[in-house]
């Protein structure tokens, strides 16, 4: 096999692992978060998000169907804290609820890999979404070169062995290019759904029954009145700005915030919730403000466009 077909890996330290089982497990996180579970296809998985009674995103999965219940990724800091939250609302149930960080990791498989899988006899579909089990690990389509592989630690340890590795930073900002947010803990309970985009990623169902939120959710998406959105930059710093970070215009206002940054080859880049009205002028870290933005595309521009367009014809 040549080098150009061997993927490299990143370990996710940053990501972590949550497990809920039970004969309710499907029932309870459905009627939670804001992604149609019950009607998720085989060999499939989904982003979602659990929201305040505003209409604010909490926290943000990745879900899988597993044998006895279902995994959800999300971020490390914010695990301890959503288990415990989550908890609260399961009352009769029979659901448990548990961070499996520590006997079981998450990796990334970056670049070319189609060859490598299908020499480890991994069979998983180039679409997107998809899903497969084997070598006693679950594999996540994310994107044509990006592949999230979970399972126990030994077993992920001796699976990847021999692969070249690569960090975290290339993961980060495979996700970024791929218009895929996270939700830092200091953004919890800020936004919603739609400044994420989370309503072009699928994990957002207009149609599903009832869940914390749901009301202001559909409002706000019937209303075409979401005024900032998540757009991908790219920039010439040496370093990737901090969370946080503000955005501003060629007159020095603020017009957004950095959400998600990391560096790749060639450039910085990140994910800025911005004022939509601002794009029309040139944009600037304000920590830089000598260098503009480089506005990117992102995989799901055509829908995007769409709904701004219908945004606009709302507000006429």
């Amino acid at each position: 096999m040549s080098l150009s077909s061997i993927p490299c890996l990143a370990t996710l330290s940053d990501t972590a692992i949550l497990t809920v089982g039970g004969r309710d497990a499907s029932t309870f996180l459905h009627a939670q978060l804001s992604c149609d579970l019950l009607a998720l296809p085989a060999k499939s998985f989904t982003l979602g998000a659990w929201h305040s009674p505003s209409g604010k995103v909490k926290a943000l999965f990745r879900l899988l169907r597993v044998e006895n219940g279902w995994l959800l990724t999300t971020t490390r800091e914010s695990a301890a804290r959503t288990v415990a939250d989550l908890s609260r609302f399961v009352l009769r149930d029979d659901v448990t609820l548990r961070d499996d960080s520590r006997h079981r990791s998450v990796c990334a498989l970056i670049g070319d890999s189609s060859q490598w899988l299908a020499d480890g006899g991994v069979e998983l579909s180039p679409e997107p979404g998809r899903t497969a089990a084997g070598g006693g690990l679950e594999w996540l389509r994310i994107g044509p070169e990006l592949i999230h592989v979970i399972g126990p630690n030994e077993t992920l340890k001796a699976l990847t062995a021999g692969l070249p590795e690569c960090p975290e930073d290339e993961a980060t900002a495979a996700e970024i290019s791929l218009g895929i947010p996270s939700l830092p803990v200091e953004f919890a309970e800020r936004f919603v759904p739609q400044m994420l985009n989370l309503d072009l990623l699928g994990a957002l169902d207009t149609g599903k029954g009832c869940y914390p939120g749901q009301e202001i959710i559909a409002r706000t998406q019937n209303l075409g009145s979401v005024k900032r959105r998540i757009q991908r930059f790219s920039s010439k710093s040496a370093t990737p700005p901090d969370t946080g970070s503000p955005v501003i215009d060629d007159s020095g206002q603020i017009v957004g915030e950095v959400l998600r940054a990391a560096a790749s080859e060639n450039a910085v880049e990140l994910l800025a919730l911005v004022r939509l009205a601002g794009l029309e002028s040139p944009l600037f870290l304000e920590s830089e403000p000598g260098s503009p933005l480089r506005r990117e595309s992102l995989p799901y521009d055509d829908r995007l466009s769409r709904s701004l367009r219908a945004s606009d014809e709302e507000t006429e």
